[in-house]
């Protein structure tokens, strides 16, 4: 009888936990970049392979392993992404205290360590700004200011080029509508949440990057640099002088201030990160299941900062729910996860509640032509975000009429491209009716997504970029409402408003204004916190001695390489005086003690200090030892034995290794040790 075992495969189930990477805490890893402390991180260790057939090492199998040093401490976060039972918790408490080696070579030696559960790794604490007022008795709009912080790095997947990912600068709103509505809002009930996104009762804007402690904007595609200078020009309502050539600047993002735009053209930082996939059975990486492929994620610390509105229907719902006090709790501040690799070590972001925000009403007049000063014929129109319209067959659309029909329709008058009569000809440009050389500056793009729950791709998306620049005039400008104008801009324009999707401005003034002073800061908000960095260290012992480490092993690396050199110089140099505190010494071939004494004096520091000590005693007494150690060695040996700190004086390039952090007699012991080498090399090197 023989026995068939058939292998039954099973659906892949959702992960429980998530286990983040092992790494140094923020802090300590901040110092060490800082300081130059990384060499200290690592050692080399050379090996060789050994054949199992002689037992003798193979011939050009030379190979080095490089480890992490003792002592490292390392956090990694635990996720739980469902609740556990009794006995799947006991499960992994018992595994984490059962492991006891990590990574190769664990069965020769290294890997050797400790698990525990921590508590201190979470040390992130929710901040907020104004409290949210929980009446509005007006019908306008809770809106609210938001920080979004990512704690881990952040991929915002925007478009895959091989095996790479490449990730955007900024996070969309639907990334954040989908917490509000299934995190905060979520004890309202299932269908009053489905009604208010379908009816734009709540929208989340795209969280752009922070800059001078605000938000910036995108940059306006009317904005160019002129080639050579790097001076930046607004082509909507000025010129290039000259013969000068310019280039337009597609990404980045501005700061407004009252009478300035500070372009920052690189906005964020960013890393690179490659993983591999493993095949299950082997539990090791294969060209089956994909082989390697590249992360490009938002740094860890990054700040941004977008708008959650909410209108006055939906909040008097929240007012009236039993739950109102936990929905404003986590609308103050929140953990969250968001983007790619939401179980792994990605997308970890702090949401915190800078202010309260009012609708703002402004002025929004007509922009005077070239000619005509009396009365406003002209629109300008400004993309905040991406704006998705659809075409008169229900496809998304990217062309000019489309969007100028839409706006004429909203705002009550009618739109239309500005004529070509109306445009002053130049040699070279073009001058529209504001003073500029271009009129729309647009760009489309596109976006392909997935739908997570149903396992299958999105339609594709086809949109005006975000920063477009559209110019219109206005064919009936006696029928302007700026009531209209200013509504469109609290609402939005086109399709899902709700997810960030068609913020606009009309005749924004950093545009517009010639006045504007255009310029391009040096410094771009990398503030590198080095004094909350330093608190840390002060006040964690734990940090604190694993820094002493780094330092001690980094400052023994130095010395020992300025000690071989001096010492290497010292045997070199014919001159007697070799050791500037000790003139009368010398170490020229005929008059330096013989090697065997060098030898004694090696194996006399390599000892300690202590033993080197009785050694020198040794020798001022024995008169054998007085022979061989001449009068002027004996008494630089006694000093330093008794002062070891005098070894400062002994060179000029030992006087910077005056140091609390390294024992004096360690870095005298170093210095020995090398010139006895020093010696040695050169006694067989006359042979």
């Amino acid at each position: 009888m023989s026995l068939k075992f058939v292998e039954i495969l099973t659906a892949a189930k959702k992960a429980k936990i998530g286990v983040s990477s092992a790494e140094i805490s923020k802090d300590i890893r901040d110092y060490i970049f800082e300081n130059d402390l990384t060499s200290a991180l690592f050692y080399v260790q050379p090996g060789i392979k050994i054949s199992p057939l002689t037992g003798c090492t193979e011939k050009e199998h030379l190979f080095f392993i490089e480890k992490v040093r003792r002592e490292c401490v390392l956090y990694s976060e635990v996720i739980f992404l469902q609740e556990l039972s009794e006995s799947e918790n006991k499960l992994l408490n018992d595994s984490v205290k059962a492991v006891r080696r990590l990574g190769g070579k664990r069965r020769r030696g290294a890997g050797e360590c400790k698990l525990s559960w921590c508590d201190d790794f979470k040390n992130e604490e929710i901040s907020t700004g104004d409290s949210l007022k929980y009446k509005n008795s007006s019908d306008s709009p809770l809106i609210l200011k938001i920080r979004l912080t990512n704690l881990q790095p952040l991929v915002i997947a925007s478009k895959t080029v091989g095996n790479a990912i490449q990730s955007s600068t900024e996070i969309p709103g639907h990334m954040l509508l989908s917490y509000y509505v299934n995190n905060v809002f979520e004890k309202l009930g299932k269908e009053r949440i489905q009604k208010a996104v379908m009816n734009n009762e709540i929208s989340v804007s795209n969280f752009l990057p922070e800059f001078d402690d605000d938000i910036a904007l995108p940059v306006p595609l009317c904005m160019a640099e002129k080639k050579g200078s790097k001076e930046l020009i607004n082509r909507l309502i000025s010129e290039p002088s000259g013969d000068e050539q310019v280039k337009d600047i597609r990404t980045g993002y501005v700061r407004i201030l009252p009478s300035e735009i500070k372009y920052f053209s690189s906005s964020v930082r960013k890393v690179m990160r490659t993983h591999n996939t493993v095949e299950d059975s082997s539990q090791r990486p294969n060209e089956i299941t994909g082989g390697l492929f590249t992360y490009e994620a938002i740094e860890a610390g990054q700040k941004f900062i977008g708008y959650l509105k909410i209108e006055n229907s939906l909040l008097n719902d929240i007012l009236k729910s039993d739950e109102k006090e936990n929905i404003f709790s986590k609308l103050s501040g929140d953990f969250h996860k968001i983007g790619r690799s939401r179980k792994d070590e990605y997308g970890k972001i702090l949401l915190e509640l800078i202010s309260q925000e009012s609708p703002k009403t402004e002025s929004l007049k007509l922009i005077d032509g070239r000619t005509e000063k009396s009365n406003g014929k002209y629109l300008v129109v400004y993309l905040k975000s991406d704006l998705l319209l659809r075409d008169s067959y229900n496809s998304y659309s990217t062309k000019i009429e489309d969007i100028k029909n839409a706006l004429s329709k909203k705002l009550g008058v009618e739109l239309d491209d500005i004529p070509e009569n109306e445009w002053i000809e130049r040699e070279k440009y073009d001058i529209s009716p504001l003073g500029g050389t271009c009129g729309h500056c647009f760009r489309a793009g596109r976006r392909d997504s997935w739908q997570t729950v149903w396992t299958l791709p999105r339609p594709s998306l086809i949109y005006f970029r975000e920063g477009s620049i559209f110019m219109f005039k206005v064919k009936d400008p006696e029928n302007w409402s700026e009531e209209k104008a200013n509504s469109l801009i609290q609402n939005g324009l086109g399709e899902r408003i709700s997810e960030g999707y068609g913020q606009i401005l009309f005749n924004p003034d950093f545009i517009c204004n010639p006045e504007m002073n255009l310029t391009r800061p040096e410094s771009q908000n990398l503030d590198t916190a080095r004094n909350k960095v330093q608190d840390f260290i002060n006040k964690n012992s734990e940090a604190a001695n694993f820094v002493n480490l780094l330092k001690k092993d980094v400052l023994r690396k130095r010395f020992r390489q300025v000690a071989r050199c001096e010492a290497y110089t010292i045997i070199r140099e014919n001159n007697n005086q070799h050791f500037a505190k000790y003139p009368a010494v010398s170490c020229s071939k005929n008059k330096r003690p013989s090697a065997s004494q060098f030898g004694a004096l090696r194996e006399a520091v390599s000892a300690g200090h202590k033993v080197f000590k009785n050694w020198v005693n040794v020798i001022n007494k024995e008169s054998s030892q007085q022979n061989a150690w001449n009068q002027y060695w004996r008494e630089m040996l006694s000093d330093l034995a008794e002062r070891p700190e005098n070894f400062v004086n002994l060179r000029q390039a030992f006087s910077e290794f005056s140091s609390e952090i390294i024992p004096a007699e360690e870095f005298l012991g170093i210095f020995f040790d090398i010139l006895c080498e020093a010696v040695f090399d050169d006694e067989k090197s006359m042979k």
